[in-house]
């Protein structure tokens, strides 16, 4: 039934990944609302880690009339619990940024700003509307983390 259902959710939500340099991406790219972004942070909060807290963040859509003020805090509390935060520049990413102290990145500068910025045992979130297609930045980062270890291990792939 529904409760089923939402363990399933839960489970895709929060997995990490290896990323670049030995950093860790939290893929929860599935969607995107003020409750489950704040709650995101919390999670990250409270994770065991050796590094910083960074986050890709996305716009939240669908939110109607409080789109500004849902960015607007969303951005103030991560601005509180990250050390770095990325924004991808689209709908209301000017907002959430300006709110979060964060950088705007265009689509194609996501994983190269996370590749650039994340170090060994940093955590990465990645978050954002699922309309935003963050998981292929997921993709990206993870397939890079795989080809570092290859090479790394005297060339013999």
């Amino acid at each position: 039934g529904a409760a089923a259902l939402a363990d399933v959710r839960l489970e895709h939500r929060l997995q990490e990944v290896p990323g670049p340099k030995g950093c860790r991406i939290v893929d929860d790219t599935y969607n995107a609302s003020p409750e489950s972004m704040l709650a995101a942070f919390q999670a990250l909060a409270e994770r065991p880690r050796q590094g910083r807290l960074l986050a890709l963040l996305g716009e939240m859509r669908e939110l109607g009339p409080e789109a500004v003020d849902a960015h607007q805090r969303v951005g103030r509390s991560a601005r509180q619990l990250f050390d770095r935060v990325a924004v991808l520049n689209a709908g209301q990413g000017p907002t959430l940024a300006e709110a979060a102290g964060a950088e705007l990145v265009d689509d194609g500068e996501a994983a190269g700003w996370v590749e650039h910025h994340a170090l060994a045992g940093d955590l990465v979130l990645v978050k954002g509307s699922r309309a935003l297609t963050l998981d292929r930045i997921v993709t990206q980062l993870s397939e890079r983390a795989t080809t570092e270890v290859s090479r790394s291990d005297g060339g013999l792939s």
